[in-house]
């Protein structure tokens, strides 16, 4: 059952890393990651920067291997990238293990079958709108925003209002 709104804030507190799908979360699902959105860098980069002042941590697992967005995502120097990763929840485990966290203080957005087993062991787990039934009924929260900036936006914004409640 769907987490309500105050829940999912309480849930946000304990979380001290955020992992993002790419294909079908952050970009359309049929991107192989060569066209580089020019607001989802200018958000990932604001994501990532507050994330990094208040000790916290963003990444994305994707299974693309490699591709201009990726470049340019790394060039940013504020996400973690586990690039070419089919096994999503070994990968967030090695990222979450490098900050000093679990699986249990982490975030994870995804869309697909492949991101199933990681939603279901994330602290707290979200999916676009634009997920199938199958993949909506393994989250706590559907994201309402259409595409991937937007939904970085959204969750920023409920990360901020935390801070401005605290």
């Amino acid at each position: 059952m769907p987490l309500k709104g105050d829940e999912v804030q309480e849930k946000l507190k304990a979380i001290k890393l955020f992992l993002f799908d790419l294909q079908g979360t952050l970009i359309p699902e049929n991107d192989n990651g060569e066209i580089i959105p020019a607001d989802l860098i200018e958000k990932l980069s604001e994501f990532g920067g507050f994330c990094n002042g208040r000790n916290m941590k963003c990444g994305i697992i994707t299974g693309i291997e490699n591709g201009k967005l990726l470049d340019a995502i790394k060039k940013l120097g504020v996400i973690e990238l586990a690039p070419a990763s089919l096994d999503k929840v070994s990968a967030a485990e090695k990222i979450a293990a490098g900050f000093g966290c679990s699986l249990d203080e982490t975030f994870y957005m995804g869309d697909g079958i492949l991101d199933v087993p990681l939603l279901t062991k994330a602290g707290l787990s979200t999916a676009p709108k634009s997920a199938s039934r199958q993949i909506k009924k393994s989250v706590d929260f559907i994201c309402p925003e259409n595409n991937g900036a937007e939904r970085l936006d959204y969750i920023l914004s409920l990360m901020k209002r935390i801070e401005v409640e605290t």
